[in-house]
């Protein structure tokens, strides 16, 4: 890379798409709040993130417990993400959806490792 570029960092990225539903978490203190929830469609995915197609942009840094899609539908994989961009792709005249970046995030308090999340949606 050249010195003082603005070019981004870019990880291998591999095809996936699937349902992937989501919930908007606000943080409390050591408490975790699901505010809302939602289903995105996933585009892509990588080691440090993946690509979501939304209805609705969630605002940047914004936290989100997404559920990575995967080939079994009896296995679950709740994972902490964070939204790095997004962008708004035009479907016609009257419908709007957005690309969101998110980066996939490493959590280490007890609530979150437990499960213990309060649901206020």
């Amino acid at each position: 890379m050249v010195p003082g570029s603005k070019r981004l960092k870019r990880t291998d990225r591999f095809p996936l798409v699937g349902s992937c539903p989501y919930e908007i978490i606000e943080s409390l203190g050591q408490e975790l709040i699901v505010t809302s929830r939602g289903e995105a469609l996933a585009v892509n995915i990588s080691s440090k993130g993946m690509l979501l197609l939304m209805d609705q942009p969630p605002a940047l840094k914004q936290e989100l417990r997404v559920q990575v899609p995967t080939p079994l539908a009896m296995v679950k994989t709740p994972t902490r993400a964070e939204v790095r961009w997004t962008r708004k792709i035009h479907m016609d005249r009257d419908e709007s959806r957005y690309f969101v970046g998110v980066r996939f995030l490493v959590r280490r308090d007890a609530a979150w490792r437990e499960g213990r999340i309060e649901y206020r949606v």
